[in-house]
């Protein structure tokens, strides 16, 4: 019998919504989106291994992940879905929609990042190999926190950097040394798979120091040229002048550009 990762299951109507968060992260991060596409859609949450109520069992990674996922949406016999996610769940969904095949209706990735192309096992051990010199817990806390560009956010912060910091450290130091691996190797992969319409809602980028920064409208990232260079028929929408954590700065714009992808694709399926 598979093992489902822990999930919330709200609403009912086509496609599903699949919604999957970042490192470090859990499902409550979709609380405001599946609030209010619920009325319309059905719409699960999940919390991957080693994050919110889903035992590890096992090695972190984003392989691990997408695996578990798409054993997650098969097991719940959802035929049409549109997988979201956020960060590094934007990874995930991608590999796990390359494994779904024509189960997946469509992808949206919020604000996702790349950590650069190449050698797989370089980037594991540079990524390593800094998260070591700084120590595991200053190098989330700085990263989580550079997440953030309104003091308005400042409660919000908090709150979701004691979360993360809560993340076991070896396998915490593994699984950001995977992430980066998994950009080199099999980002490209996973993206020559996709098949369903994509569409990215970017709110930051990723500066030469890791530090975030709010994007204007017109910008663009490394991230969002790699997905466009790959899948050209890409929707990408910039929500600008807010930080990283896009669903809790600026939700009903994120829960509206949900709702028109997934009215676009029923208008499409119709044509």
């Amino acid at each position: 019998m598979a093992i489902l990762l822990h999930h919330i299951d709200s609403g009912a109507g086509t496609p599903c919504l699949v919604f999957v968060h970042g490192l470090a992260c859990a499902l409550e991060d979709w609380d405001a989106q599946c609030a209010a596409l619920s009325r319309t859609h059905r719409c699960i949450a999940v919390d991957l291994p080693g994050h919110g109520a889903s035992a590890a069992n096992g090695a972190l990674g984003i392989t691990r992940f997408g695996e578990a996922l798409a054993t997650t949406v098969t097991a719940l016999q959802l035929s049409s879905v549109v997988l979201v996610g956020h960060s590094m769940g934007c990874r995930v969904v991608l590999d796990a929609a390359r494994r779904l095949g024509e189960q997946v209706t469509g992808v949206v990735l919020v604000d996702g990042s790349v950590r650069g192309e190449g050698d797989p096992q370089a980037a594991r051990d540079e990524t390593r190999a800094a998260i070591e010199q700084s120590g595991f817990a200053s190098y989330v806390e700085r990263l989580f926190r550079i997440m953030f560009v309104n003091e308005a956010d400042l409660p919000l912060q908090e709150r979701i950097v004691q979360r993360a910091l809560r993340l076991n450290a070896s396998a915490g130091t593994e699984l950001i040394a995977d992430l980066a691996a998994w950009d080199a190797g099999e980002m490209a992969t996973a993206l020559a798979a996709q098949g369903a319409p994509v569409l990215v809602i970017q709110s930051s980028g990723v500066g030469a120091d890791r530090r975030r920064i709010p994007l204007k409208l017109g910008d663009s990232t490394p991230f969002m040229d790699r997905i466009t260079r790959a899948l050209p028929d890409t929707e990408t929408v910039v929500i600008p002048d807010i930080g990283h954590f896009t669903m809790h700065e600026a939700p009903q714009q994120v829960n509206a550009l949900i709702a028109r992808f997934c009215a676009r694709l029923g208008a499409d399926s119709n044509a």
